[in-house]
């Protein structure tokens, strides 16, 4: 009872006792530099709110020029949503769509909006919607002049691709069978768009426009530093650095923030309102144990003066539809754990069940794809596929329609006949992949499977394992020694140590999908899974 009352007035207190002591920091640092041009002092910076009034360096007041910032956000962020949104809807809908149009528009998702920047003052120049309103003077031109295209369209590129790919990516994995459900109840496409997919797709499309609009917030510094601006929150930081004013720069840095912070706080508050749905629906799915792991150990060699204890007393659960990775340092037990989950390895100690029962062996419902493909050289990409399904003594007719399936699944079609050798490392990955879901496995068991492959083709099969996921639902656990792509891919974390495979680490990872590697999340948990690896290998390279 005291531990909680303790934990609640912890949590009422931390937003209030951080931001306190940061600030005292701050001032005491400030006082100890004793330059305002490298560090202002709290009060000098707390003049600009105080007196809001007052004509900023020139360029106004604080409020007219996040006032200006807000309108030129808010215009590309409409401009992405009336082309992001429907676009997105579309192609998620539309298999032939997205074929036509997906890999034109991801060829420019990489690119950074500044990095147009030569261009769109090449296009644009110093125009402003009050060009294209056909203003050459008064009042209402002087304010409208303000909104320069140029700025304005960086700011939609910023916000476009997040709603975009959000949009198309909860719509294209709406639930197969919510469609079918639908479908014998005598459902129209038009009833099928509106009634089921848009409705489980809003999650998704929630997070992309909360995506976009950050996005299109983070980049108002770089557009509104574009020739022919003169008001913002952007021109004042930019202004103010030329200046030497550093006060100026932290009021605009902290004005941004806070705004952006608002932003976040109403759409969170919209998602758990309208979408609370998703998150209950998650609860009861992962509330479902597939693997219970007690006191399990692994030794080799036992009873022999070269024993290795690999793990000792681990416990483990691991629940339905779960994409769990599994990450440590060298030697820690990963690809031993693995092999136990697959019952291709039993343990020496405790017990391993599977849905309740005693795992003693290896079975069809479990998949596992191996760092090195695995892939029978002698055989085609078609009869590799098919191995499985043999063991099954499946007909040779569903055999076929399996692996057709599948092989449209990873896009090979063209590559059937083609003998493993002749394959890229990529391609066999992915033929691997195929292979154990043809066999239709209620769990997918990875040991590093990208690990060998360069970084593009590793993105893209992440990309790919993620969309086979969604729309499958299996239980996933994936091995890797990349902090970056458990984070990418991963509902929970767990980091194992060389302490005779033991779980240091155990996060649930609470990024909305499509994750974005800029999210101050996202680096907040690579950082701490970093630092944790870094501990562990204290003493590793010395």
């Amino acid at each position: 009872m005291l531990e909680n009352k303790v934990k609640r007035v912890t949590a009422f207190l931390s937003p209030i006792v951080i931001p306190i002591l940061f600030i005292i920091l701050w001032e005491l640092f400030a006082r100890k530099v004793g330059n305002n041009a490298i560090l202002p002092q709290v009060t000098t910076v707390a003049k600009h709110f105080i007196d809001i009034n007052a004509n900023v360096i020139g360029i106004g007041t604080i409020p007219k020029n996040i006032l200006y910032s807000l309108v030129r956000v808010f215009i590309g962020y409409l401009m992405a949503i009336i082309v992001g949104l429907p676009l997105g809807l579309l192609m998620g809908y539309s298999r032939r769509v997205k074929g036509a149009l997906n890999l034109f528009i991801s060829l420019f998702q990489p690119v950074p909006a500044i990095a147009w920047r030569p261009l769109v003052l090449g296009w644009f120049g110093v125009m402003s919607v009050a060009t294209i309103l056909d203003l050459d003077y008064g009042q209402t031109y002087a304010i409208m002049d303000n909104f320069k295209l140029s700025m304005i369209f960086l700011i939609f590129l910023s916000a476009f691709f997040p709603i975009w790919g959000n949009t198309m990516f909860g719509v294209s994995n709406v639930q197969e069978v919510l469609v079918e459900s639908v479908l014998v109840l005598g459902a129209s496409k038009k009833d099928i768009f509106f009634h089921v997919l848009l409705p489980g797709a809003g999650p998704n499309i929630m997070n992309g426009l909360k995506s976009g609009l950050t996005a299109a917030w983070s980049c108002l510094v770089a557009a509104e530093m574009l020739p022919g601006s003169m008001s913002g929150l952007g021109y004042m930081i930019s202004h103010a650095y030329e200046l030497a004013r550093m006060d100026v720069i932290v009021a605009g840095i902290i004005c941004i923030g806070v705004i952006g912070a608002l932003f976040d706080t109403i759409y969170s508050h919209i998602s758990s309102k309208y979408f609370s749905w998703q998150r209950l629906v998650r609860w009861y799915e992962m509330n479902n144990i597939v693997y219970k792991l007690n006191n399990i150990g692994k030794v080799y060699n036992e009873n022999d003066k070269n024993e290795l204890v690999v793990i000792k007393n681990l416990n483990l659960e691991i629940k339905e539809n779960e994409f769990l990775c599994i990450v440590g340092p060298s030697g820690c037990g990963k690809s031993t754990l693995l092999r136990i989950l697959s019952g291709l390895e039993l343990p020496t100690e405790g017990e391993i069940y599977y849905r309740g029962k005693v795992l003693v062996k290896p079975t069809k419902d479990i998949g596992m794809v191996f760092q090195n493909y695995s892939l029978m050289p002698w055989l085609t990409v078609e009869e590799n596929i098919a191995l499985g399904l043999k063991f099954q003594n499946m007909s040779k007719e569903k055999q076929k329609e399996t692996v057709d399936e599948h092989l449209e699944m990873i896009g090979l079609s063209k590559f059937r006949n083609s003998k493993p050798y002749e394959l890229s490392g990529g391609m066999q990955q992915r033929v691997a992949i195929a292979r154990s879901l043809a066999n239709n496995p209620d769990v997918l068991l990875m040991d590093e499977p990208f690990g060998a492959l360069d970084a593009y083709t590793r993105i893209q099969l992440q990309k790919e394992l993620l969309r086979i996921w969604e729309k499958h639902k299996k239980t996933i656990v994936f091995i890797t020694h990349s902090v970056d792509e458990a984070v990418y891919l991963a509902d929970r974390i767990i980091l194992m140590s060389k302490n005779k495979g033991a779980i240091e680490v155990d996060i649930h990872v609470d990024i909305p999908r499509i994750r974005d590697r800029a999210n101050p999340r996202y680096a907040e948990l690579n950082q701490q899974l970093l630092d944790a690896l870094e501990e562990l290998n204290k003493g590793e390279w010395t």
